[in-house]
C-alpha cells in the first residue's frame, strides 16, 4: 500500500482533492488528522486517538515524538476502526491524510516521521494568492468554508494595510515548504489547474499514486464565489491601489 500525505496552506482546496480522491476505489484519503481543536470530528484523528488510554497520554507528556511515531504507525497499517466499509479496506491501494501547513510547523515530528520513511506528498498550491486572502476573508466573516451547493456570498472588504504581508506570508510559506521537503518525491498540484482540467490532473495524482487511473472522480464540493474579483472584493480599487507597484500586481488579472 502507498502511504502519502496531502499538504498545503488553508484555503487553497486540499479539502476537495481530500474528498474527491477518496472517491476512488483504491484510494484511502483522510482530512486533519492533527487538527488542534478538540473534539475533533476527523475519525481516527490523533487528538482522539492518544487520549483513548493512559499509556498514550502518558507518552505524549513524555515523548511526543514517539506517539506520533506510534499514531501514524498504527493509522497507516489500516485499522479496521478507520473504514466503514470492508470492501474499501480490502481494496486500498493508497492510503493519506491532509497535514497543513501549521499543523507540521507546531510539532516537527510530524515532519520528521515524513522525511525518514520518505513518504511521497502532494503540494497543493494556488497560484492566485489574492484568492486564498479572499477566502480566508470569506471564511472569517460568514464562517463558510466548504459548500455543496452554489454559493456567492456578499463582498468582502480587504483589509489593505495588511494585504502585502498577508501575500508575502502566503509566498514564503509555499517556498519554505517545498525546502523542508526537498528529498522527498512529490507532486505539485495547482488549484488552478485541478479546476480547470481535473481529468489530466487526476491522471497525474493516481500515476503518482500507482493506482490505477479514474478521471471521472467529480469533487463533491464547489468553488466558493467564483466571480471575478472586482465582484467579490467591496473595497476593489483599494486593493488595486495597494499592489498594482508590486510584484504581486499580476495576481489581479489571474
Amino acid at each position: 500500500m502507498q502511504k502519502f500525505v496531502i499538504t498545503g496552506l488553508q484555503r487553497t482546496g486540499t479539502t476537495m482533492i481530500v474528498r474527491t480522491l477518496d472517491q476512488h476505489e483504491n484510494i484511502v484519503c483522510f482530512g486533519e488528522m492533527f487538527i488542534g481543536k478538540y473534539p475533533n470530528k476527523t475519525p481516527g484523528s490523533y487528538q482522539i486517538w492518544y487520549r483513548q488510554t493512559r499509556l498514550r497520554r502518558l507518552q505524549k507528556l513524555v515523548s511526543e515524538k514517539h506517539c506520533i511515531q506510534n499514531y501514524l504507525d498504527e493509522i497507516y497499517s489500516a485499522p479496521e476502526y478507520l473504514f466503514n466499509e470492508d470492501q474499501k479496506r480490502e481494496a486500498c491501494m493508497a492510503m493519506g491524510f491532509k497535514l497543513m501547513y501549521n499543523q507540521a510547523n507546531q510539532n516537527p515530528s510530524i515532519l520528521g516521521y515524513i522525511k525518514a520513511r520518505q513518504l511521497p506528498i502532494l503540494l497543493l498550491v494556488r497560484k492566485n494568492y489574492l484568492r486564498v486572502v479572499v477566502s480566508r476573508s470569506v471564511r472569517k466573516i460568514f464562517e463558510l468554508a466548504h459548500t455543496n451547493e452554489k454559493v456567492r456570498t456578499p463582498p468582502v472588504e480587504i483589509d489593505t494595510k495588511k494585504l502585502l504581508s498577508s501575500l508575502e506570508h502566503i509566498e514564503a510559506a509555499n517556498s519554505n515548504w517545498e525546502r523542508l521537503i526537498r528529498g522527498n518525491s512529490y507532486l505539485k498540484v495547482y488549484y488552478e489547474d485541478f479546476v480547470s482540467d481535473r481529468a489530466e490532473q487526476l491522471n497525474q495524482i493516481t500515476d503518482f499514486l500507482r493506482v490505477p487511473r479514474n478521471s471521472t472522480l467529480v469533487p463533491p464540493t464547489v468553488k466558493l464565489n467564483p466571480d471575478k474579483l472586482e465582484e467579490v472584493i467591496l473595497n476593489y480599487a483599494e486593493v488595486v491601489k495597494t499592489i498594482r507597484d508590486t510584484r504581486f500586481a499580476h495576481l489581479l488579472t489571474q
